[in-house]
Parts: structure tokens; C-alpha cells; sequence
């Protein structure tokens, strides 16, 4: 009897391990497409133009409206990449660096985006930088990533890391820390490993120490 139900216990745990990161990782694809869904639906603008009368005509209005906004990206990307894009995009930032409230809003965005697409491998104290911090007491540590370093809070002059210390598994909330260099350690990773890591609730042992 105890092999049977032992037999069983270990089917129904080998079924939880297959079944629950594939149903996890599939709720997580839905509200994906869900909250991708309704950002089109916002931008389709062949739907308001033309009102479809059928959800076959809505699905080609729709499709239409979103291969529309990919050449419209496109071209912007590549009218940048020129000599008029590059002075639009100077007076773009700089007449929204100069609007109260609107730019400090403006400049987090950019900031934010930068450090998302990096592709560059991190150098010491360069915003992407994954870094051990001391959180609690001196032995125990927190996992951050580095958004740069300041020396205007001191009056000294002392340069301090901006380390966003994420929570865990929502690793878009958190806290941010003022750290002195000499006291972050350097982990020889990158920023989608450390976030696997986070999320994983550190099951992912792949994570060193610079040496």
C-alpha cells in the first residue's frame, strides 16, 4: 500500500513539475497578448476610418492597421539615422527638456529604455551593471542592477552607485539605494541572467563573482 501511494505522490509531483511552468508560462503569453491586443485596438486606425461590419473585416482593418504602424516605426528609424532625423531629434529633446513636470517624465522614459536595450557588454558602474549589495546587515546581501553614479548629493564630492534593488519575483517594483563603489561587489553576469535568477526565486545557479 505505501509503494502504491508513494507511486502515486510521485506521478501527481512529476505531472505539478511538467504542468505548472507550462501553464504559467502560457497565462503569462494571454495577458501578454491581451495587453498587446488592446494597445492595437487603441492604435488601429483603419477600424475608425472604415467601421467594419463583420469580425472578418475587422481582423484585415486591424492587421492592416498594424503592419501600418511597423512601416510608419520603420521609417522613423531610418529617417533618424540622418542628418535632418538626428537635428529633429535634438529639437524634439531639447524643447521637452525645457517643459516643467513633462521632462522629468521624459528623461526617466529615456533612461529607463536605454538601460532595457543596452546591447553593449556592461563596464564598471555603467547603468546595467548586476552588483551585490549589503541590504539588513553585514552579512546578508541584495541582488542589484546599477542605473549609474552621482556625486551631486554629496558635499564632499564622494561618487555613489544608483543601485534599483528589485523585489522578488516582480522584479519591476523595488527600492532604490545609494551605494559607495568599494562596498558593491561585481557579479560577472548579465542583466537577463540576474532577472532569471530574481524570478526563479534563485533556483538558477549560473551566477559568479568577477573575479
Amino acid at each position: 500500500m505505501k509503494k502504491v501511494l508513494s507511486w502515486v505522490l510521485k506521478s501527481i509531483l512529476q505531472a505539478l513539475g511538467f504542468l505548472l511552468p507550462v501553464g504559467v508560462t502560457l497565462w503569462v503569453m494571454v495577458w501578454i497578448f491581451g495587453y498587446v491586443q488592446n494597445l492595437l485596438r487603441a492604435l488601429d486606425i483603419l477600424s475608425l476610418l472604415f467601421s467594419p461590419q463583420t469580425p472578418w473585416q475587422e481582423f484585415l482593418l486591424s492587421l492592416g492597421s498594424f503592419f501600418l504602424m511597423l512601416v510608419f516605426i520603420l521609417i522613423v528609424g531610418i529617417v533618424l539615422q540622418g542628418i535632418v532625423g538626428r537635428w529633429i531629434h535634438s529639437l524634439v529633446d531639447k524643447t521637452v527638456g525645457i517643459l516643467p513636470g513633462i521632462n522629468i517624465f521624459y528623461r526617466a522614459i529615456k533612461q529607463i529604455l536605454s538601460f532595457l536595450f543596452q546591447e553593449k557588454p556592461q563596464q564598471e558602474g555603467t547603468p546595467g551593471e548586476v552588483v551585490l549589495v549589503k541590504a539588513f546587515h553585514d552579512r546578508a546581501y541584495s541582488m542589484g542592477f546599477v542605473m549609474g553614479k552621482t556625486s551631486a548629493l554629496d558635499p564632499t564630492g564622494k561618487t555613489w552607485l544608483k543601485v534599483f534593488v528589485p523585489g522578488v519575483p516582480n522584479i519591476s517594483s523595488g527600492f532604490l539605494m545609494l551605494v559607495e563603489e568599494k562596498d558593491a561587489i561585481r557579479l560577472h553576469t548579465s542583466l537577463d541572467q540576474a532577472s532569471a535568477f530574481l524570478v526563479s526565486f534563485g533556483v538558477l545557479k549560473d551566477l559568479r563573482r568577477k573575479p
